[in-house]
């Protein structure tokens, strides 16, 4: 864009529009022609009043800067923390699918049980997790009520997976 602007200025032209410069759309779930990527003030309020709950860190770093610029708040819950059952059940709380699978064998043990029982409270408490990509799904259509929902139905066209308890 930045080229095509120099350009622009360098030959006394109108700038180039920045919609022709959005990157293209590689997820299944969404209709790359229904997508407004356009600034929108919108999204900078898309979490108020939302704390999102990683559960390991490097799901904190890939995605706390976005729920932050929609105005929420995003926590790391370790093992340590210790914090209570209802922490997770508050109002306003969605904790971030974990992701496990049977493939992620350097997780210990303490820490897959840790996540199997908060899921547990989650599923006592008729609510759900948060799968990432509804974070990125929210922001683009500009709504929590089909994503991003302790209380909904997962949005529909997302493969979510709620990890079950552990033998």
């Amino acid at each position: 864009y930045f080229t095509e602007f120099l350009k622009a200025v360098q030959s006394k032209k109108q700038p180039p529009k920045i919609e022709s410069f959005y990157p293209p759309v590689d997820e299944p779930a969404i209709e790359s022609k229904n997508i407004d990527l356009s600034g929108r003030q919108e999204r900078k309020q898309i979490f108020k009043g939302k704390t999102f709950v990683f559960l390991n860190a490097k799901q904190h770093k890939k995605l706390s800067a976005a729920v932050i610029f929609g105005g929420g708040d995003a926590r790391l819950i370790t093992e340590e923390s210790k914090e209570d059952d209802s922490f997770f059940s508050a109002p306003g709380t969605c904790v971030v699918e974990a992701g496990l699978t049977d493939s992620q064998t350097l997780i210990p043990d303490s820490q897959k049980k840790w996540i199997h029982s908060i899921m547990d409270i989650l599923r006592r408490k008729g609510l759900r997790p948060i799968p990432e990509a509804e974070i990125g799904l929210a922001v683009i259509f500009v709504t929590t009520e089909n994503y991003c929902d302790p209380q909904g139905q997962p949005s529909t066209g997302l493969k979510t997976t709620t990890p079950g308890p552990s033998l």
